[in-house]
């Protein structure tokens, strides 16, 4: 019993010490879509991250920020090795509208966020534990969409 639980410290600390580390960089976001709130909920996701081409590909992770309450987003981070492999800056959801306003707009987005605040809101209006995880899911779909242009992501 000693040598099975040794063991297993073993493999969670070397799995512990080779854990992927990222840096992240802050994409900027069309103002309408933008919550300025602090009463925001950070998710993460670990996601595969392709060169369009292919050639390159490698883990990543995706940091949204969100409102359990409003159909905005307070941040979406990416790890810095997306923006390597994609070849695009912080601004791109800035310089490409269009994509964004599409993306967000389109019905499943909407539908997306509809189920997630019917879901998981109690009968007298409460929020119930899983909203934030589920709104954040629809935002990272939303953000592949966007994203599809100059990279891969496969969450």
């Amino acid at each position: 019993m000693k040598s099975y639980f040794l063991t297993f410290l073993s493999i969670f600390f070397i799995h512990a010490a080779v854990a992927q580390t990222y840096e992240f960089e802050n994409m900027k976001i069309p103002a309408e879509y933008f919550d300025s709130s602090t009463d925001l909920e950070i998710f993460t996701f670990d996601v595969l991250v392709s060169s369009l081409d292919g050639k390159v590909s490698e883990k990543g992770q995706v940091r949204i920020s969100t409102s359990a309450s409003e159909n905005k987003i307070g941040k979406i981070e990416f790890s810095k090795n997306i923006l390597q492999i994609g070849g695009f800056k912080n601004d791109y959801f800035i310089r490409n509208p269009q994509l964004f306003q599409q993306a967000v707009s389109r019905e499943s987005h909407s539908q997306c966020i509809d189920r997630c605040n019917k879901d998981y809101t109690g009968p007298n209006g409460e929020k119930l534990p899983g909203r934030g995880w589920c709104k954040a899911g629809c935002w990272l779909n939303t953000t592949i969409r966007i994203a599809v242009a100059v990279i891969k992501i496969t969450a």
